[in-house]
């Protein structure tokens, strides 16, 4: 399983909860390369376009 497929399965797990959710994906992000960071923004924006994953980018 890739990086990339593990945030996925991350992500779906916690996306009940929108302050887990974003401490998740800037933890995830991380272990990405800037390729898969950006499939793993846009994977977002498609599954739960109210958790606005750029948010995570520039919050603390």
């Amino acid at each position: 399983m890739s990086w990339f497929e593990y945030s996925q399965l991350v992500l779906k797990k916690v996306s009940f909860d929108k302050a887990l959710f974003r401490k998740e994906l800037r933890k995830l992000l991380h272990y990405l390369s800037v390729g898969e960071r950006i499939q793993l923004l846009q994977w977002c924006r498609r599954q739960k376009p109210w958790h606005q994953p750029e948010a995570a980018l520039v919050s603390g």
